[in-house]
C-alpha cells in the first residue's frame, strides 16, 4: 500500500466479500488517522452493509471526531444503521457523545426512545 487512501479503498472494497472479517480489522488498525477517509467511505457507499461496518470501524477508533459522524448516522430511520450509531455512541461513552445521544432523544421515534434511554444510562453510568 503506497498510502492510507489506498489502504483504505482496498480494505473498504473488501468488505462485501469473503475476506470482509480481515478488511475490518485492518481498517480498524489504520486508526484514527483514517476517520475521514472511512467517513467518505461511508457516504460514497450505496451497500447498506458495507455502511454499518463502516460505523462499527468508525466507533472502534474511540475518538472524539466521530462524535458528529456517529449522530448524524443515529438520524437514519433504517433500524441497522441508527442502532450502530447508537453502540458506537455508548462506545465512546464520553461527554460529547452523552450530549449527542440526549440531543437525539428529542427527536427519536416511538420506536428509538427506548433504546436511547437505555445508551443515555449507560453512558451516564461510566462518565
Amino acid at each position: 500500500m503506497q498510502d492510507l487512501q489506498e489502504l483504505v479503498d482496498h480494505y473498504v472494497a473488501q468488505l462485501s466479500g469473503p475476506n470482509a472479517f480481515n478488511a475490518c480489522h485492518s481498517l480498524i488498525e489504520a486508526g484514527p488517522p483514517a476517520l475521514a477517509l472511512v467517513m467518505d467511505a461511508f457516504n460514497m457507499s450505496t451497500d447498506t452493509h458495507v455502511k454499518v461496518s463502516l460505523v462499527r470501524i468508525v466507533s472502534e477508533y474511540r475518538t472524539e471526531y466521530a462524535v458528529p459522524f456517529l449522530q448524524h448516522v443515529l438520524q437514519d430511520r433504517r433500524p441497522e444503521m441508527w442502532k450502530a450509531a447508537l453502540d458506537g455512541l455508548v462506545i465512546l461513552g464520553d461527554q460529547a457523545a452523552l450530549d449527542a445521544l440526549c440531543e437525539a432523544r428529542i427527536i427519536a421515534s416511538r420506536e428509538q426512545r427506548p433504546w436511547l434511554e437505555e445508551a443515555i444510562q449507560q453512558v451516564s453510568d461510566g462518565i
